[in-house]
C-alpha cells in the first residue's frame, strides 16, 4: 500500500514538473510574438482557465496565429469593412480566424441578386435579413427568404 501511495506522489510530481516545463515553453512561444499579438492571445487565454483549459486555449489560439491570414485579396473596400464588422479581434485569433474565412469566402462568391424583385419584396427581403447578420448570414438568410417568394 505504502508503495502505491509513494508511485502515486511520484506520478504527481513528474506530471507538476512536465507542467511546468510546458507552461514555460508556452511562455517562450508568446514571448517571440509582436506585444500587439501577445497582449490580443493572453486576453483569449487567461491563466484564470486553469492549466488544461489554458493549455487548449493555447494551444488554438498560437496555432492560428502562426498560420497564415485569411486572404482578402481580390475584395472591395466595402465588403472588407462588412467582413472587418462581422469579425472584431475581440473574438481572439482562432475566432477571429474562423470569422474571416468565412465572410471572405461569403464575398467571393456569387452575393444573392435582389434586382429580379418587386420594390415591395425586395424591402421586405431586406428588413428580414439586415446586413448587421454579415455576408455569411446574409447570405444564406436573403437566398432562403427569396426562395420562399418564389
Amino acid at each position: 500500500m505504502k508503495k502505491t501511495v509513494y508511485k502515486f506522489f511520484a506520478l504527481v510530481w513528474i506530471l507538476m514538473a512536465m507542467q511546468s516545463v510546458w507552461a514555460d515553453a508556452m511562455d517562450d512561444a508568446v514571448s517571440r510574438l509582436t506585444p500587439e499579438q501577445q497582449n490580443w492571445i493572453n486576453q483569449s487565454c487567461p491563466r484564470s482557465f486553469g492549466p488544461s483549459l489554458w493549455k487548449s486555449c493555447m494551444n488554438r489560439e498560437l496555432n492560428a496565429i502562426n498560420s497564415a491570414t485569411p486572404d482578402a485579396s481580390g475584395v472591395s473596400q466595402s465588403d472588407l469593412n462588412w467582413v472587418n464588422q462581422s469579425c472584431p479581434y475581440s473574438f481572439g485569433p482562432s475566432l477571429w480566424k474562423s470569422c474571416m474565412e468565412r465572410e471572405l469566402s461569403a464575398v467571393k462568391t456569387r452575393m444573392p441578386n435582389l434586382d429580379s424583385l418587386s420594390p415591395n419584396n425586395k424591402a421586405w427581403v431586406l428588413q428580414s435579413c439586415p446586413y448587421s447578420f454579415g455576408p455569411s448570414l446574409w447570405k444564406n438568410c436573403v437566398n432562403r427568404e427569396m426562395n420562399a417568394l418564389r
